[in-house]
C-alpha cells in the first residue's frame, strides 16, 4: 500500500471518497477521507479529499465546519484567507477599495484576455474561495463579500 506506491494511494483514496460520496456512502467516504488525512504527507496531496470533505460537509448542512476546513487548506497553501468570523462593513469596504485599485481601469474584456492561470497552489486556493462562497452565504453572510473580492 503506502510503502509502496504513495501516490498511487493517494489517488485510489481520493477517487474512492468521491465515488462514495456521490453514492450516498458516506462513511466509508469518511473512511477513504480519514486514511489520507492520518498521513504525513503535503497539503497539495490532501488536496483532494480535502475538497470532498468540504462538499460533504456543506450537503449535510455543515457550512460552519466547511467553512473552516476552506480556510485551513489556503492558510496550509501560504495563501491569504480572511478571519473567521463576521466581517464589518468597514472592512468590506476596505477590501471593496482594494480590488477595485488591483483591477485599475481594466475592463471585463481585458479580465477575459488575461493569460490562463497556471500555479497549482493558486488554482487549489480559488477552488476553495469557490466552495467557501456557499457555506459564506449561509452561516457567514458577511464575509461572503470578502470571499468575492478574494476571487478577483
Amino acid at each position: 500500500g503506502w510503502d509502496d506506491d504513495q501516490d498511487m494511494m493517494i489517488k485510489l483514496c481520493s477517487e474512492g471518497a468521491n465515488a462514495c460520496f456521490i453514492s450516498g456512502d458516506l462513511d466509508t467516504m469518511h473512511q477513504f477521507i480519514d486514511e489520507v488525512i492520518s498521513k504525513d504527507i503535503s497539503v497539495n496531496d490532501k488536496f483532494r479529499v480535502c475538497e470532498i470533505e468540504c462538499l460533504a460537509a456543506q450537503a449535510a448542512g455543515k457550512f460552519g465546519e466547511s467553512l473552516a476546513l476552506c480556510l485551513e487548506v489556503r492558510r496550509q497553501l501560504g495563501l491569504p484567507s480572511p478571519a473567521n468570523k463576521p466581517a464589518s462593513k468597514f472592512t468590506v469596504i476596505k477590501e471593496f477599495i482594494k480590488t477595485k485599485r488591483a483591477l485599475g481601469k481594466m475592463t471585463a474584456e481585458d479580465i477575459a484576455n488575461l493569460p490562463a492561470l497556471t500555479d497549482e497552489r493558486i488554482i487549489k486556493g480559488q477552488r476553495m474561495l469557490e466552495l467557501m462562497i456557499t457555506s459564506t452565504f449561509h452561516c457567514c453572510p458577511t464575509m461572503y463579500p470578502l470571499v468575492s473580492f478574494l476571487l478577483v
